[in-house]
């Protein structure tokens, strides 16, 4: 298995999902950030080959210049974030799901880093669109409140639309909007810009 590979089929098929990692080997107390596409896009607990994939891109990162295969599997501990990518989504909109997911506006990417983070954006927003429930009727949830925070890296101290649409999605993903279909402009949200 080369280096750079995981000797996953996962890696000969469409992508589903993008898995964010924290990993940590705790023999050496090395650590690695990171993400990777995946062919599945699954909660936890994690296909047992796609953890060792991460473990593998993880190991690569943290050991350059040692081969996979004087890799410790059992002492490298990884925490996965999944994000899964929507069909029909192109790259910026992909790239915008991955920061939210993670708690950062889309200003933030690729770097995802909280020492470069210069506003907290406490949000509150309310959902008055349609709605489709577990069983596959419409109807409406007027009124619904979804509240949270995302960090983003410029000291603006207006909102901007880019940082709207951001707390917007926010709100849809923290909703379940995929899978209820929702309307993310039937979100109106208010925000409050503190510096970090």
């Amino acid at each position: 298995m080369s280096k750079g590979s995981t000797g996953s089929t996962c890696e000969f098929q469409d992508n589903k999902a993008i898995y964010h990692y924290q990993c940590k080997d705790t023999l050496t107390g090395a650590v690695a950030n990171g993400s990777m596409p995946w062919c599945t896009a699954d909660t936890a607990p994690f296909a047992a080959d796609l953890y060792r994939a991460v473990q593998v891109k993880a190991f690569a990162d943290m050991s350059p210049d040692d081969s996979a295969t004087a890799m410790q599997a059992d002492t490298i501990k990884c925490e996965l974030l999944m994000v899964p990518l929507a069909p029909g989504l192109n790259e910026r909109q992909q790239q915008r799901r991955q920061a939210v997911a993670r708690g950062y506006a889309s200003n933030c990417a690729p770097a995802y880093d909280a020492n470069l983070a210069s506003m907290r954006n406490d949000y509150t927003c309310i959902y008055s669109g349609g709605i489709t429930d577990s069983e596959g009727r419409r109807g409406s949830h007027p009124f619904k409140r979804v509240s949270g925070t995302i960090h983003s890296c410029d000291m603006r101290p207006e909102v901007s639309d880019e940082l709207m649409e951001d707390v917007k999605l926010a709100a849809y993903m923290s909703s379940g909007g995929d899978q209820a279909e929702l309307d993310i402009n039937g979100f109106a949200c208010s925000i409050m810009s503190l510096p970090h």
